[in-house]
């Protein structure tokens, strides 16, 4: 299980809507689709439709805000999500914007954009399972809805760091570990040390049967393929014509010393 904490999400759509109220007065609301049910993101992460479930009610009575700015006397809320609610396709919600002589530039931005980004800070945890393809998934927990925004800075969430970004590399690296070829006990593998048949696995070790003797390796120097014996076998060769020079060079010296130690002797 993966836990992760303040990270953001992006709602999956949201539209400014500009109403009049009963006693003839402009309302100004958004409303979200903030996590649709029963799809996986491109990021390979599916919500967890009873997670949201028993935590969507903690969006009501936050605050909104505009780009996350939430610190300082003159970052003033934008409004308030005042419902939030769940239908087949997902969780809703909706926000009343205040109609303030602070906000009549962020309104007017609204009206341009029509579809604003909204990013919401949560905190949540995952676990990965396998789909019917086979491919690995992040099913996605959400604990708990922090704070939520309207957002118009370019690559915001990818500054500050994606719930969905996140998940996404420890999906990528589970893909990776399961093409990992993992070793059975029967297998014809190969060492730096030499060939035979694995006949043991013990933690991390294992036992290979050469024929003439048994040898125990490191699962982690134990392969299949034909190329990592060729590697070390061409490793070793490369190591003998290395030392053979050495060994001829250390002989010479030897014996020039001994020459000269028997010359010194003789006078």
């Amino acid at each position: 299980m993966l836990t992760i904490k303040e990270k953001w999400i992006n709602a999956l759509d949201a539209q400014f809507k500009e109403e009049v109220s009963k006693d003839n007065k402009k309302q100004y609301k958004l409303n979200a689709l903030i996590v649709p049910f029963n799809k996986i993101s491109r990021n390979g992460v599916l919500y967890s439709k009873e997670s949201i479930e028993k935590t969507y009610k903690q969006v009501e009575g936050l605050k909104l805000h505009h780009n996350h700015e939430i610190d300082g006397a003159s970052n003033f809320p934008r409004g308030k999500w005042t419902e939030a609610w769940l239908s087949d396709d997902g969780m809703h919600a909706v926000a009343e914007i205040f109609d303030t002589e602070y906000n009549k530039d962020y309104i007017e931005w609204l009206k341009a954009d029509n579809n604003p980004q909204v990013s919401l800070q949560i905190t949540g945890s995952a676990s990965s399972e396998k789909t019917e393809d086979g491919k690995y998934m992040q099913v996605a927990n959400i604990e708990s809805w922090l704070e939520i925004s309207s957002v118009n800075v370019p690559g915001f969430l990818q500054a500050q760091g994606s719930f969905e970004s996140v998940l996404s590399e420890a999906l990528k690296q589970k893909e990776e570990d399961e093409e990992e070829v993992e070793l059975e006990v029967g297998d014809d593998v190969k060492t730096r040390n030499g060939k035979g048949k694995l006949v043991k696995i013990v933690g991390n070790q294992g036992t290979i049967d050469t024929g003439d003797t048994e040898i125990t390796a490191n699962l982690d120097d134990i392969w299949l393929s034909e190329e990592s014996l060729d590697f070390y076998e061409a490793l070793n060769t490369v190591r003998e014509a290395i030392q053979e020079p050495l060994k001829e060079g250390f002989n010479r010296a030897t014996m020039w010393m001994l020459d000269f130690l028997e010359v010194e002797k003789e006078k």
